[in-house]
């Protein structure tokens, strides 16, 4: 039996704007049509180097405020309840409202973000950089086991659970598998 996906989050009507001071530009991102994102989705963000990707994953992950808040459509999120049911969350509200601890902790709960340098800590291993967030979100110790072993096996990752993080460890990981940094860069969003 399927089971129908939940909408997480709708974003219409940004625009966030860049300023390289260096070469004296300015750009601009656009989302102009809405976007939903459902649970389970799985995005992919394409385009040459510089065109916005980075920029606009630090907007949707809530690590920067949109620069036309005031002006947007939709930036809606849907976060899981106590009771089960999905609470809509006015982001844009949020961030006009500077409700910075709100926001705080909704990006520290319920958004996952992987940076594309990785920023992996190297002296833990795959499975506890896997398991990191959790732990300093307080999981109970079982269920970080239990959902770090998930993860590894949903993406193929768990021959390589105890490596520690090494440029050899994300270069195999590469090779062994045609979207092995794709995959590293899910389980990561999943937590």
């Amino acid at each position: 039996m399927e089971t129908e996906s939940q909408l997480v989050l709708q974003v219409e009507g940004l625009k966030q704007q860049l300023i390289d001071r260096e070469k004296n530009e300015h750009f601009t991102v656009y989302v102009e049509k809405k976007l939903d994102f459902y649970s389970g989705d799985f995005i992919g963000l394409l385009g040459p180097s510089g065109c916005g990707k980075t920029t606009l994953l630090t907007v949707l992950g809530l690590l920067r405020a949109p620069s036309n808040v005031e002006e947007m459509q939709h930036f809606k999120l849907y976060v899981p309840s106590a009771a089960g049911e999905y609470e809509l969350i006015d982001l844009q509200a949020a961030w006009q409202n500077r409700n910075r601890k709100l926001i705080e902790r909704l990006r520290r709960k319920h958004i996952g973000f992987a940076l594309q340098s990785g920023e992996l800590i190297s002296s833990l291993t795959v499975r506890e950089n896997i398991g990191f967030p959790l732990r300093i979100n307080h999981w109970p110790e079982e269920k970080i086991g239990q959902r770090v072993s998930q993860l590894l096996d949903q993406f193929a990752l768990s021959r390589v659970k105890e490596s520690v993080v090494t440029a050899d460890a994300m270069t195999d990981l590469s090779i062994d598998s045609s979207n092995g940094s794709l995959e590293m860069e899910k389980a990561a969003t999943d937590l």
